[in-house]
């Protein structure tokens, strides 16, 4: 009988410590004098709390850093119109999420006592954690909002108690330096000008240039025009011109010189580039223009006589052959009898 009032005894004092911490957590340390080492009877100690969690501004914007707070409300009487958690005199709260989604980065220490709390007007108290969020990806994500007592007794700590999950729906807005370079990508198809000659010429110089419009985008945006050839084009020498300076156009322009007859492959190359903060946002796009690569004109005269020449020169030499065998057979004919 003695034994059960002694715990009996035990359970009272450290109820009432626990009690005392969440109504005075900034004036009082007591329930770190008498929180219970016994692991039975620990879970009675748990008293109920209100959480309020969310970001500090609206909307969350892609790239721009915003702070989530989580608060836990104890006391007296902690408003009932908010969800309800299980706390104990250390609790601990995490903020996860999907790292290709969001970067989160912890403003306080993941554990926390309620001693630490601060008082709160209408009599209660208040225990916050903070991180730092960065949204990398625009449209509709979760995080989760992870909360529970932290219990160590006897230098171990006892898991299990209830937890508090909250997933926190959050619709992360595309950052206007994204869409502008987005916008720019979409339309290449219809606004990118690119002006070719009707067909080129082996080992002839001829001239292409494009352009494309950024108007009400620049300086948001930035694009560069670059020349290449395609994998299976015919070879040709491509030289970049220097572009006129222009932030509402982006120009470019180049002299290219087949080396052969064929399809010449040539592909315009837009670079897009962005910025927001330190970070930097890059779009390359591929825009393609066949072309025909013929022979001049003189080469295309110059072949027939080039193949009819050895053709006359054999036929020359053949009947030459023939005249001179001809000659040789004429004179040894014998000479015809005289007639009297």
């Amino acid at each position: 009988m003695g034994r059960r009032r002694s715990w009996l005894a035990v359970l009272a004092a450290v109820a009432l410590a626990t009690l005392l911490a969440s109504w005075l957590p900034a004036r009082s340390p007591l329930s770190s004098v008498f929180y219970p080492t016994y692991p039975r009877g620990v879970a009675r100690l748990l008293t109920d709390a209100a959480l309020d969690a969310g970001f500090v501004r609206q909307p969350v914007v892609q790239f721009r850093p915003v702070t989530f707070r989580a608060k836990i409300i104890y006391g007296k009487s902690p408003p009932h119109g908010l969800p309800q958690v299980k706390v104990a005199y250390s609790n601990v709260a995490r903020l996860e999420a999907s790292p290709r989604e969001f970067t989160v980065t912890p403003l306080t220490d993941d554990v926390q006592d309620l001693n630490e709390g601060s008082v709160r007007p209408d009599g209660n108290s208040e225990l916050t954690w903070a991180w730092q969020v960065v949204p990398k990806v625009s449209g509709f994500h979760e995080l989760t909002l992870h909360v529970e007592p932290y219990v160590i007794v006897d230098n171990h700590h006892l898991a299990g108690f209830e937890s508090r999950n909250k997933p926190i729906r959050v619709r992360v807005r595309i950052h206007r330096n994204e869409r502008a370079l987005d916008r720019v990508v979409t339309s290449i198809p219809d606004q990118l000008k690119i002006d070719t000659p009707d067909h080129l010429t082996v080992n002839r110089s001829s001239t292409v240039a494009a352009e494309l419009p950024l108007h009400g985008i620049a300086p948001r945006v930035s694009a560069v025009l670059q020349l290449v050839t395609g994998r299976d084009s015919v070879s040709a020498t491509v030289e970049s011109h220097d572009a006129p300076l222009n932030s509402e156009v982006a120009q470019g322009s180049w002299t290219v010189t087949p080396n052969a007859t064929g399809s010449a492959d040539l592909l315009v190359r837009v670079d897009l580039q962005s910025t927001i903060g330190h970070r930097r946002l890059f779009r390359r796009v591929f825009v393609a223009r066949s072309l025909r690569v013929e022979d001049s004109f003189w080469t295309r005269v110059q072949k027939p006589v080039l193949y009819l020449v050895p053709m006359v020169g054999l036929a020359a030499g053949l009947l030459g052959l023939w005249d001179r065998r001809r000659r040789r057979s004429g004179d040894q004919d014998p000479p015809e009898p005289a007639t009297e």
